[in-house]
């Protein structure tokens, strides 16, 4: 019964938290979002940032590792939960990657993102950087079943797109040493690829330190939403 109850006053809060916020003008969070006081400067970063994201979602499809509206989604979730230190294993281009950096902006925190594919990764990084969000990021190239043991972590939010049959080594490589108490773990087409991420969502809905839930916010896929209590 306290758990249950712990849980409901979670997702008030959450709730409440998300229903503030207002994606193009956050105003107050923190510290490092006050450094941009100067309504110009702080429109002419947010014009950056949408002009690389409208970049990139002229390129098609191939180029969108999540859709317009799950970027929308994860870049709320940072802010509502005020993630500072957040993992993205697998960059791809860089969509995501803006979403969550241009979040990270405003909580004061940083994005270490991973990407096994040299030609994708030097994209991500140039899709960033004309968004003036390199400061955010901190990239490594190789295979993150190599790299994620050696992050010093840990991390308050961690967003899985990689290979959907090493997820269960990703979260032995990640729990319990590089998550904190609370953070999020989200692996995204846990509706599309249900069937390559059995495994990996029976581990982690009868698992006993987190609470899962299949979200979707497009009606076409969706993320396996794991919170660490």
């Amino acid at each position: 019964m306290k758990n249950q109850r712990n849980r409901r006053k979670f997702l008030a809060e959450s709730s409440a938290g998300l229903s503030s916020i207002g994606l193009m003008g956050w105003a107050g969070l923190t510290a490092a979002e006050s450094s941009l006081d100067e309504p110009a400067s702080f429109e002419a970063s947010q014009a950056e940032w949408k002009s690389a994201l409208r970049r990139l979602e002229n390129l098609g499809i191939r180029y969108l590792n999540v859709l317009p509206d799950e970027g929308r989604f994860l870049n709320m979730l940072v802010r509502a939960s005020r993630a500072k230190r957040v993992l993205e294993i697998g960059s791809s281009y860089g969509y995501t990657s803006l979403w969550l950096a241009e979040a990270l902006r405003a909580t004061g925190g940083r994005l270490t993102s991973l990407e096994i594919d040299g030609e994708r990764l030097n994209e991500a990084r140039r899709h960033i950087r004309a968004a003036g969000l390199e400061s955010w990021v901190t990239w490594h190239e190789g295979d993150a079943h190599e790299l994620v043991p050696e992050l010093a972590g840990p991390f308050d939010l961690v967003y899985i797109d990689a290979d959907k049959d090493g997820l269960e080594d990703y979260f032995s490589k990640l729990y319990p040493r590089k998550l904190t108490s609370g953070a999020f773990l989200i692996a995204h087409e846990a509706i599309g690829m249900r069937e390559s991420m059995q495994g990996y969502l029976r581990l982690l809905k009868e698992h006993p330190a987190f609470e899962t839930a299949v979200v979707s916010v497009t009606l076409e896929d969706g993320f396996a939403l794991s919170l660490r209590r």
